[in-house]
Formats: structure tokens, sequence, C-alpha cells
């Protein structure tokens, strides 16, 4: 479920970066096709305050709903996956922010993987500070599962019964019958061949 709280400004503090998150969407339930959710959409800005002063309400998504910070940040949720083969994924969320903000900054969810024929397609990547969230993998036959998209990424996609590696700022590896993608991280995950399994995803960075 959603909440909404009002908070006030601590004491020293004149200026605060606001971050929104829409919800992702949820992925389908319909047994052996499950296409991804979307990711939610982002939005981001500096915002003037002043020591004691009551924030407007703040809205955090349940899955699929919109996130706010008053009426200055918005972000919109993902939808859910489809439910038939061939369906594709849900679609990313959208975020707006009042152009006055400095430092103003949108960005939208990637998409839900699809399932061409059966399997489970990876959830797309949330809209973040790094850009568009990744899309969710892709998956072919019931024994699929689609890497989940991450910040930027793309979940891997998957081909028989596969794992793809799930996206970080780079995509996940994907990968062929019976073997499993690396994760990306910061640097691209390695893919894979049949009945092996993908490199390591690559190291993170600050």
């Amino acid at each position: 479920t959603s909440t909404t709280s009002t908070e006030t400004v601590p004491m020293g503090v004149y200026q605060m970066l606001a971050m929104v998150w829409g919800g992702g969407g949820n992925g389908s339930d319909s047994g052996s096709i499950s296409p991804g959710g979307g990711g939610g959409g982002f939005a981001m800005g500096i915002i003037d305050v002043s020591p004691g002063q009551l924030l407007p309400p703040i809205t955090v998504a349940a899955a699929g709903g919109t996130s706010s910070f008053g009426t200055l940040l918005s972000a919109t949720g993902g939808t859910a996956g489809g439910s038939v083969a061939g369906d594709t994924g849900g679609v990313g969320g959208t975020g707006t922010g009042t152009v006055s903000l400095r430092a103003n900054f949108t960005a939208s969810g990637g998409a839900g993987g699809a399932c061409v024929s059966s399997g489970k397609g990876g959830g797309g990547g949330g809209g973040s500070p790094y850009g568009t969230g990744g899309a969710g993998g892709s998956a072919t036959n019931s024994d699929s599962r689609g890497g989940g998209g991450g910040f930027g990424g793309a979940g891997g996609n998957v081909e028989g019964a596969a794992k793809g590696g799930g996206g970080g700022l780079y995509s996940g590896g994907s990968s062929e019958t019976n073997c499993c993608g690396g994760g990306g991280s910061n640097s691209i995950g390695g893919s894979s061949n049949s009945s092996t399994f993908g490199g390591q995803g690559g190291s993170g960075a600050i």
C-alpha cells in the first residue's frame, strides 16, 4: 500500500535534494507465461527550505503507483506485464519535476521483459540519476528466466532452459540452453554458451 507523510525541516538545513521513484509494475502471474513488470519512473531536484518549515506531503507509492513530493516532483509507476504468449512486458513509468528546481532531472523506468512463447521475463529497472532504467531480459520457454534491468543496464536475454544475468550500470550477460549469464555491474556481465555458466559480473565502483 502507498503511504503519505508530512515532515519538518531540521535545524541548520536550508536546502535539500529530493528524489522520488514510482512503484515498479507487477510481473504477470499466469502460470508458465509471465512477462516482467515495467520499472518505476524517477524525478529529483534541489529544494530551498528553512529550519522548522513543514514540507509538502510526501507520498511513497505501492506497486505500479505514483510517488510524489508535493506538487514539485512526481514519478509514475510501471505497468504490469501481460498474460498471454507473445505479450510484451509492462511499460516503464515516467518522472516530472518543476522546471525551476535546481538540478531538476527526470528519467523513465525500463520496460519489462517479454515472453516469446512462455517463461518468466525480467522486471524493468527503475529510472535513477543514471538515466532510464534497464529493460528486463526476455524469455523463450517455460524454463527461461530473463534477468532484471538495472541502473541503465538491461537484464540478459535467454534461450531455452536458461537464466539471464541482472543488469547494473551495464547489461547482464545473455545465455543459451542450460546456462546462466553473468550479472552486469560497473562492467558488462559475461555471456555463456550451451550447458555452461556465464562469467562473473563486473566489479562495482564508487
